[in-house]
């Protein structure tokens, strides 16, 4: 291999968990981008991150030990031959799918499929309640502001800041518009499910504290348009239940989103 891991973290190759886990954090302190900007700090602090990912897993660390011992790259078997096209079995397991498909009767679940699309359609209408009516939070000041990978030390989250007010510690993208200590801001959050949303002090658009907001108002036009869809009478019946199954599925979206937000 080209990369040697142990010798990248200076541990040894029988080294446990801990010890590698500690070596990654003494090097990364040195290393990182905010405390060493040069080209080839940045170089070495992600070589070194790589060999963290691998060494920290056991079952990349362990494939990677076989690499090293052996020298070689796991090659696939190939692929089983098809079947002859005279095969009898072959020919027998064929027919015998196709007697036992099953069809839906889209006639008989119309009205169930009804009901699922209107559920679902006045399930998403919350969300456009959500989006526009807000309480507000009243205003708050920035404590400080910091850049996310010093205390994740991970050089994905660069692009990350955390800011600190009096009331709360949120997360943005440091390319979006600069906020700096002593700032002001305006907070709110929505009606139904609670986002908080921020402004500075002064300007006109709010912006949520996170993209997840967003995808769950995407999810609900979604749902919405497949509910209206499955309620309306010129739809067919096979329409219907297809729109039944997208409006709950992504309804489904919805509730795991909003239990894990």
């Amino acid at each position: 291999m080209s990369k040697d891991y142990y010798e990248i973290l200076q541990v040894e190759k029988n080294a446990e968990a801990e010890s590698i886990k500690k070596a990654y954090r003494k090097k990364a302190r040195k290393l990182h981008p905010d405390v060493n900007p040069s080209e080839r700090a940045t170089d070495e602090f992600q070589e070194l991150y790589e060999a963290y990912s691998v060494l920290s897993d056991p079952d990349l660390r362990h494939q990677y030990d076989i690499g090293i011992l052996f020298n070689r790259e796991f090659v696939p078997p190939p692929p089983p031959p098809e079947p002859p096209p005279y095969d009898n079995s072959w020919k027998y397991s064929y027919r015998y799918d196709s007697a036992s498909t099953f069809y839906t009767d889209y006639e008989a679940n119309k009205r169930t499929s009804f009901w699922f699309c209107l559920v679902t359609l006045l399930f998403s209408m919350t969300f456009f309640t959500d989006l526009f009516f807000h309480h507000d939070l009243g205003t708050t000041t920035i404590l400080g502001v910091k850049n996310k990978s010093l205390e994740s030390l991970n050089p994905k989250d660069l692009d990350n800041v955390l800011i600190t007010t009096d009331q709360m510690t949120f997360e943005k993208k440091a390319s979006d518009e600069v906020l700096k200590p002593g700032d002001m801001l305006e907070l709110r959050e929505s009606l139904i499910y609670r986002f908080p949303s921020f402004k500075k002090q002064g300007e006109s658009q709010f912006r949520y504290m996170s993209s997840l907001p967003t995808i769950i108002y995407i999810i609900a036009l979604i749902v919405f348009l497949s509910g209206l869809y499955g309620i309306t009478p010129f739809a067919k019946p096979e329409r219907k239940f297809n729109a039944a199954i997208v409006s709950s599925f992504f309804s489904f979206s919805l509730i795991v989103f909003l239990i894990f937000s």
